[in-house]
């Protein structure tokens, strides 16, 4: 995780999170799951999503597309 106070970034500080991918998940191209997030199995990640948040089993993610 980056930091928003520019001091700590100045000095280095920053931290990492697991992310968790459960079994038999497929993600599309350019798809960017971020930290700390926990997908369950059978999950579909659609191409260019950008997941925030944790979903459980047998879930599609994917951004809604506005054109």
């Amino acid at each position: 995780m980056h930091l928003l106070e520019a001091e700590n970034r100045s000095v280095g500080l920053e931290y990492g999170e697991p992310i968790t991918i459960g079994d038999n998940i497929w993600i599309g191209e350019g798809a960017m799951i971020l930290v700390g997030v926990v997908l369950g199995g059978n999950a579909v990640v659609g191409p260019g999503s950008v997941v925030t948040k944790s979903f459980g089993d047998n879930v599609i993610v994917a951004n809604q597309r506005t054109s």
